[in-house]
């Protein structure tokens, strides 16, 4: 029963963990192309 309990933690974390990189890289490609734009208007 412990056993399955950390499992279950760990898969979470990992999911956690995957969708916070996802959210860091679509800030960067976001932040990216609104500099991309700055740059392109001034």
């Amino acid at each position: 029963m412990l056993s399955l309990v950390l499992m279950y933690t760990v898969k979470m974390m990992h999911f956690n963990f995957y969708n916070l990189a996802d959210l860091i890289n679509n800030q960067k490609a976001a932040f990216y192309q609104s500099s991309l734009l700055v740059i392109n208007v001034s």
